[in-house]
């Protein structure tokens, strides 16, 4: 069984004139909910054998900081820039290339996309959950390959977001 967590990147500083959005980084609220995150990763078991993030600066700042707390090594985090305004498609499109030795993998994007992807899958377990807030996180599980995920293939295992972890 491979398992996919899915989530939308951690809090970011607010847009502004100076900074693009590919740069903008996380606000201090976002560091305490990738710390809360990544607690909760570590004590459900939920430990990566690799993780990819969006290229954008929030994204990887995310990954890094979740990265501390499951004991992933900062450097090996994959950059993918598919992921920064990638449509729902190119997440698809990522997943199917992790390695088949991986049977976890940490997949860190932005929305609307992360909301594209999970909110099918809600539905599919009867869950009316509309708003996908910074840091939502869906684990997702498929029997088979990476390549068999698909929206028709695959579960939703664990909805979590920070408010709901504490």
């Amino acid at each position: 069984m491979k398992k996919l967590i899915l989530m939308r990147h951690a809090k970011a500083v607010s847009e502004d004139l100076q900074t693009s959005d590919y740069l903008r980084s996380l606000a201090t609220r976002g560091i305490e909910e990738a710390q809360i995150i990544g607690n909760y990763l570590k004590a459900r078991h939920y430990i990566p054998q690799i993780i990819i993030a969006s290229s954008a600066l929030r994204t990887l700042q995310t990954a890094e900081v979740i990265g501390k707390y499951i004991n992933y090594e900062t450097a090996a985090i994959q950059h993918s820039k598919a992921l920064y305004l990638g449509t729902a498609d190119d997440i698809w499109q990522v997943i199917t290339e992790i390695a088949e030795s991986c049977e976890t993998a940490i997949v860190v994007a932005h929305n609307p996309t992360v909301a594209e992807i999970l909110q099918p899958l809600m539905k599919k377990r009867k869950l009316d959950i509309f708003d996908f807030p910074t840091l939502c996180t869906g684990v997702l599980t498929v029997e088979g390959t990476w390549q068999d995920f698909t929206f028709e293939n695959c579960q939703m295992e664990d909805y979590f977001t920070p408010k709901m972890v504490l």
